[in-house]
């Protein structure tokens, strides 16, 4: 959700210290790309979201960003995420605020892998011409500097009917995005191609695909329930595998669509929001080229004033005992990349 807020391989990838085979539901091996920045056969990046684009500004509607982290973190304790995920823009000043914050948060925290969301909606002119590559280049000296592999959602939810991105312009500052980052040799960024859900109904989302020589992995964003039931969403997947690219799920949260047009709601239970957790789980485990997982996990009524429609909810995960239980479970399995094997497993050469 919109929070205004050659081949890569070699040295490319993140060091495999033990890649074990996982075995799909098959039987057989797990799938491995050699895409950039892919973690080992058969596992998945733990990831929490999100750092807002409010953060970035260090505004009073982002000062809980961090309280949100905790509070996940206090859930799921002993199994950290590995993955937080960010949001910037190409507009100069959020460019400049995102820059500042994201090296304090690096030298608090250390190690960690950057889903970060580069947004251009209103700049896809001047970003297709090249006309905002001051601020591509600020991110990337920036994101290079610090060594944490980074996960690029380059115009993040494209396809997303609230503010879809003109697919032409689109492809075309992709690529340049794509440009830089070879020119700068920022060789801990890996791309993704990130697709909504919810736009699934309208167009094709292969419209706005700008090639497999720019795009390292493919991303999806899973909200409502219904989302999981999408035909569309197999077909995404299917590709994906067709086209040799692992998936992550860049913003997977328990936010509803209602009756009522614009408006969205959390989970009316304990049980509703477990059963979106399940989805969540089973969707993982019987798709292995999803390697990658960001929950958001915030209260997002914080975040009204930047949020389209109307009744966002406190999606934090511990507000569901039978949820978190659920989630737990999964990420204590030896698939999930957690925060502390994270390092050693997904540093870059």
């Amino acid at each position: 959700m919109r929070t205004l807020a050659g081949p890569a391989f070699g040295t490319l990838l993140l060091l495999v210290t033990s890649s074990v085979a996982f075995a799909q539901p098959s039987g057989e091996p797990a799938p491995f790309y050699e895409a950039k920045l892919e973690p080992p056969a058969g596992r998945v990046v733990h990831g929490w979201g999100q750092f807002s684009s409010e953060w970035d500004k260090d505004a009073r509607d982002g000062a809980g960003d961090a309280a949100d982290l905790a509070a996940y973190e206090r859930a799921v304790k002993g199994n950290l995420p590995a993955m937080l995920s960010f949001y910037t823009s190409l507009d100069a000043s959020l460019m400049q605020q995102f820059v500042e914050r994201y090296k304090q948060m690096v030298a608090q925290r250390g190690f960690f892998v950057a889903e970060i969301g580069l947004n251009f909606q209103d700049f896809q002119k001047d970003a297709s011409q090249g006309m905002r590559d001051p601020e591509v280049v600020m991110m990337l000296d920036t994101v290079r500097e610090a060594r944490n592999p980074v996960l690029l959602r380059i115009g993040y939810e494209f396809n997303n009917p609230g503010s879809l991105y003109d697919p032409s312009l689109y492809i075309q500052t992709f690529r340049g995005v794509v440009e830089r980052i070879r020119e700068g040799h920022s060789d801990n960024v890996a791309t993704v191609w990130n697709a909504a859900a919810t736009g699934f109904d309208r167009e094709n989302f292969m419209r706005w695909y700008p090639g497999d020589d720019v795009v390292d992995w493919w991303g999806i964003d899973l909200f409502d329930l219904k989302d999981f039931d999408r035909p569309q969403l197999a077909e995404f997947l299917e590709k994906a595998r067709s086209h040799r690219k692992p998936v992550v799920i860049c913003e997977a949260t328990p936010v509803f669509r209602s009756s009522t047009s614009g408006h969205v709601r959390g989970p009316k239970s304990d049980a509703e929001a477990a059963a979106w957790f399940q989805r969540l789980v089973d969707l993982i485990n019987a798709h292995q080229e999803i390697q990658a997982v960001s929950l958001i996990s915030v209260d997002w009524r914080r975040l009204h004033a930047i949020l389209p429609g109307s009744g966002w909810p406190d999606a934090r995960i511990n507000s569901w005992p039978k949820a978190v239980a659920i989630w737990k479970k999964a990420l204590a399995e030896k698939r999930f990349i957690n925060a502390s094997e994270a390092e050693a497993v997904l540093h870059v050469r």
